[in-house]
């Protein structure tokens, strides 16, 4: 099951209960995911889509709270308290943490990918295949330092 259908499961059973900040939250954050995928021209959004939009809005979720916390009436204690929550169920969407490749294992995966091709690679196919096979498991820029020092 993709990580939309779970959501659209966890609202429509919140729409049961009549949770009705539940459905609120959760209705918003599938118009996000559903909005970004159709800009792609996708029917469905991935789930990698679908993970960063669901980062994205539990950091926004965040940056709201923390502006709530800094006040000291109740009603803005209040509702830093509600947005904790709400970030909390929108984080228990995503994915468990992917372990991180170390610099070692990753100049180890780009050097073999590197063998493995006759044809002469670029940053950009080699990068693509990070992409592709190791989704967040890896940091951008010290890949980008070790394909480029493997193809040079």
């Amino acid at each position: 099951m993709s990580i939309i259908q779970v959501i659209k499961s966890a609202q429509l059973q919140a729409r049961k209960d009549r949770n009705t900040g539940v459905v609120a939250t959760l209705t918003t954050l599938i118009g996000e995911i559903e909005y970004a995928s159709k800009a792609k021209g996708l029917a469905e959004a991935t789930d990698a889509d679908a993970v960063k939009i669901i980062r994205k809005f539990a950091d926004n979720i965040g940056v709201v709270r923390d502006g709530y916390a800094k006040q000291v009436d109740i009603q803005s204690v209040n509702k830093a308290l509600t947005l904790k929550i709400e970030k909390e169920l929108v984080e228990s969407f995503l994915p468990p943490p992917v372990a991180q490749l170390t610099e070692d294992e990753l100049r180890g995966t780009v050097k073999e990918y590197v063998e493995h091709h006759i044809c002469n690679l670029t940053m950009k196919d080699v990068m693509m295949y990070l992409k592709e096979n190791f989704p967040g498991q890896y940091d951008g820029k010290t890949a980008q330092q070790v394909v480029k020092e493997t193809l040079t």
